[in-house]
């Protein structure tokens, strides 16, 4: 089933071509899979923000239920050892079976129970239902730019949410800390050069000087903008 081109084809669309959980587009060369938001074999219940032992069965009933399946790049979906900014040493980054619930007694293990129970003990983002934004902070400051950081809730605590689907999603693997360094980057220096641009037409209108250049300038800095905000939304 997973192997059928047009499956893949409508999925893929779906999601705009992007990953359901790292919200980045890969090449058409890089590897994708469909993946089981809830596992379809065991589950493993990361208690803690730590592996336990894989747990079956799984969501059986779910293998081929279209609203369990998304479409992830290969680091998201499996498991791998790999760096974080500010992190000593490599760790196992990824989803494969990981699926949380802060109950665990909540959890749904047969196909003759309701699942949106077990909704509300869900312990990571749900890409099809959750706002990331209401999880999740991006520092703006040189140290954490680029680097996802748990949003903190009205208990002034962090949200856990945030705090078990970052490692599970690995949404601070090094190579996307870089990627969203560089966007904001280049729009810093774009809104630097519109700055600078208004500054020198206003300066020579006001001198009564020719501002042709200065008009230039400001349309091809605004051109940069918008290519490089539409490139963004497909990182």
């Amino acid at each position: 089933m997973y192997k059928d081109k047009e499956l893949k084809e409508e999925i893929k669309n779906l999601f705009n071509k992007k990953c359901a959980y790292c919200d980045s587009r890969f090449l058409a060369s890089s590897n994708a899979d469909i993946e089981h938001f809830r596992p379809e074999k065991a589950f493993n219940p990361f208690q803690n923000n730590e592996d336990g032992k894989l747990v079956e069965p799984g969501y059986y009933w779910l293998a081929a239920d279209w609203e369990n399946l998304l479409w992830s790049c290969i680091l998201c979906n499996r498991k791998s050892n790999l760096d974080q900014p500010n992190v000593e040493g490599v760790k196992p980054l990824g989803k494969k079976n990981r699926f949380p619930l802060s109950n665990e007694t909540k959890r749904i293990r047969s196909h003759n129970k309701n699942l949106k129970s077990e909704r509300k003990q869900l312990l990571i983002i749900d890409p099809c239902e959750d706002d990331p934004s209401e999880h999740f902070s991006f520092p703006t400051n040189d140290e954490d730019s680029g680097i996802v950081k748990a949003k903190m809730m009205d208990d002034n605590k962090p949200s856990p949410k945030a705090i078990a689907s970052i490692p599970i999603y690995g949404l601070n693997m090094i190579e996307l800390v870089i990627a969203r360094k560089e966007s904001a980057l280049d729009f810093k220096a774009i809104f630097m050069g519109l700055l600078d641009s208004i500054n020198a037409f206003s300066e020579k209108k006001n001198a009564g000087e020719d501002t042709t250049f200065e008009k230039e300038k400001f349309k091809f800095q605004k051109d940069r903008f918008k290519l490089n905000y539409r490139l963004l939304l497909t990182i």
